[in-house]
């Protein structure tokens, strides 16, 4: 089953983003871990992002992390990061 949660600022999520991060950090090129810790971009996510994740029977595979600003109404997309299995 297929299922998606928007987490606003939310920490509970925080399991999940890390595990999606570990999972596609060498997916990138730099990898992620290579300019800071997966535990220091997932803590940054839950405390100041909207993040969108994607679950495949319960096992987060997937997310897209954004910054909405108010002033100016302009938003951030700051990653993309699906398993490739």
């Amino acid at each position: 089953m297929i299922s998606f949660q928007l987490a606003i600022r939310d920490r509970s999520f925080y399991e999940d983003i890390l595990y999606v991060l570990k999972s596609t950090d060498n997916d990138f090129v730099p990898a992620i871990s290579k300019k800071q810790t997966l535990e220091k971009v997932a803590d940054k996510y839950v405390n100041l992002a909207h993040v969108y994740l994607a679950y495949v029977n319960n096992v987060p595979v997937g997310f897209v992390s954004f910054y909405p600003n108010e002033f100016p109404e302009t938003s951030y997309l700051s990653l993309i990061g699906v398993k490739s299995e």
